[in-house]
Parts: C-alpha cells; structure tokens; sequence
C-alpha cells in the first residue's frame, strides 16, 4: 500500500503517525496556570503528549509536539509554557498508567488534573515546579525556543516546543552507579508505558542487547 499524504485529511495523517512510528515515550507534562488572583493556591497543569523525545545533549533538549484542542484552540500546556517558560517533563510508571491517560481529558482552563485524579507533588529541588512525587523520573526545563505550523498558527495552536532540561530527578530504585562512576537506570525496573496506535500503549517486556559494530 502507497498513499501520498497530500491526499488525505488531517485525522488520516494522524491516525497512520500514531500507528506507524511507534512506539513512542510518554511525555507527562507540569505547567502551572495563570492566575489573576494572588491570593489563591497555584493551580497546575498535567497533559501527556507522546509527539515527544530527546533531540540534543549539549545542550540537553526535550521536544514536544503540540496539536489543538477539540474546538481548535491551543493546549493549556502551549499556553503556559510559552507564558511561563517553564514546566516539568515526567515518565510515568507503569503503576502510573491510568492516572496518565485519565490526565488526557479536555478540562477548562484552570481546572487542575493534579487535583482531580489526586495525585501527589513535592518540591523539585532547584526548580521553579513541583514534579509529581511517584514519577520514576522528571525533568525540570526551561522553555528553549518553539516552533509553529499551519496557516492559522494563532487560533490553532500547533507546533513543536523545545525544552531545556536545568536539572533531572531519577527514583533511586531504578538506577546505580558502576565501577566508573556512570549512573545506569535498569530499563526493567524502570520500563515507563509507550504509546502505540489507537487506545493500546506497551510496556517492556523483552531486552535485547547488541553492541554497536566499529567503524
């Protein structure tokens, strides 16, 4: 089968990505929302995204590609993190799962998936946010730079941000230190969830090694 992705509709192409290039790390976001009123609890933020990977080392960069709400208009996370220039990047456990994708509902703006589903933060040392506390891993990043498509950016949202990552947080049941001093996460112990087409999502279940051939 061939088909040529100028032919088909927006879902088509989104559909055959999500069902072709898998599968894909989870991305589970913490943006704080804007608040008029100072006197209130800081509200936050909680989307999964699984247009998301590592891009760079130096510097050290996370990508997250945006689409749009159902009504066309741009994602709470896009608002923030352009807003506020800051957010913390979470791999789930796979505990996590459900709680996960229950984050991927569409909620008002302000209202706060953290406190629907009861999950739970603690402080991010050095960092602006919180990080959820079950996490086996987070990321606190700045925003580095974005980048938008379509031809109706402003109203639809759409596009690729570029995270910054200024310090890590990793679960000490998932990861040692070797002989030389390099820290080892167990891809086992950690084995966050993946995205797959449609409703399904994978986990790790066999490990295959293979060393890299010399040139």
């Amino acid at each position: 089968m061939q088909l040529n992705f100028n032919e088909l509709s927006q879902n088509q192409r989104y559909h055959l990505l999500t069902q072709t290039v898998v599968p894909r790390p989870i991305a589970w976001v913490l943006t704080k929302n804007k608040s008029t009123n100072t006197e209130e609890a800081a509200s936050y933020n909680l989307a999964p995204f699984s247009f998301f990977n590592a891009v760079a080392a130096e510097p050290p960069i996370l990508m997250l590609g945006f689409t749009h709400k159902s009504d066309g208009s741009s994602k709470d996370t896009w608002q923030n993190l352009l807003e506020q220039k800051t957010c913390t990047i979470h791999l789930a456990s796979l505990e996590q799962l459900d709680a996960l994708v229950e984050t991927s509902a569409e909620l008002p703006y302000g209202a706060s998936e953290v406190d629907k589903n009861n999950l739970h933060l603690t402080n991010f040392d050095n960092s602006v946010l919180p990080r959820l506390k079950d996490a086996p891993v987070a990321f606190a990043c700045k925003l580095h730079s974005h980048q938008t498509f379509g031809n109706d950016i402003a109203s639809v949202g759409s596009g690729v941000v570029f995270c910054e990552i200024m310090h890590i947080y990793i679960n000490d049941e998932v990861c040692s230190q070797n002989e030389k001093g390099h820290i080892i996460v167990d891809p086992i112990k950690y084995s966050p969830p993946a995205r797959l087409g449609g409703q399904n999502y994978a986990t790790m279940l066999e490990l295959q090694e293979k060393q890299r051939p010399k040139g």
